[in-house]
């Protein structure tokens, strides 16, 4: 049974609250994984742990709004109005300097330690995370499947075709510590491989 108090979840002094809570949690998650308690998220956010479940009803609530909350760039970059190449480069350009960025290497090793003790918050951040990436993806080129610009089965095939190009084995690289971290340049470069490979094999 959720926990409920006196606490307002609407209009300023909620929001700002919601707020809050939200901001301490990312720097907790990032900290200690899917192990981090409620009451640790409470006491950075200031807040009582009633308070987070009347927000967010559980730990896996509050998880899926916080990675909701978070702005990428890599989403922002699926711009309708341009070429699908440079869009295809956007994306994977910064989807690689996510992906390969130090502090997303450490956070990832962390979770995939945690996934078998927390599943149902490891299954929240495929779907918020990564899944959520070959998603938007995937809805940006529907309408060129559609209209007969790719010659795919499915957008959804495609999209995933998409990031496994981009990918390779550099994040399972990256994991095992068995190359460097790569660079800005590096990634575009890896992005425009990746573009021109699948519009050669779907264009």
């Amino acid at each position: 049974m959720i926990m409920q108090d006196d606490e307002p979840k609407t209009g300023r002094r909620g929001e700002a609250k919601r707020d809050a809570i939200l901001k301490a949690a990312q720097r907790c998650f990032l900290e200690d994984g899917f192990a981090v308690s409620v009451d640790r998220i409470a006491a950075e956010a200031d807040v009582s742990k009633q308070t987070i479940y009347s927000h967010f009803g559980s730990k896996e609530g509050l998880y899926r709004a916080m990675a909701l909350s978070t702005k990428w760039p890599v989403h922002e970059a699926l711009s309708a109005d341009a070429p699908l190449r440079d869009v295809l480069v956007r994306f994977g350009s910064a989807l690689l300097d996510k992906i390969t960025a130090p502090e997303t290497i450490r956070l990832h090793r962390l979770l995939i330690g945690q996934a078998g003790q927390f599943p149902d918050l490891a299954l929240v951040h495929h779907e918020i995370g990564p899944q959520r990436s070959v998603a938007l993806l995937a809805d940006h080129l529907r309408p060129h499947v559609e209209a007969g610009r790719l010659s795919a089965e499915s957008a959804d095939v495609a999209a995933d075709h998409y990031v496994g190009l981009l990918l390779g084995t550099t994040r399972q690289r990256l994991l095992f510590g068995a190359s460097p971290t790569p660079t800005a340049e590096d990634n575009r470069r890896a992005a425009e491989r990746a573009a021109d490979v699948f519009l050669k094999a779907y264009g």
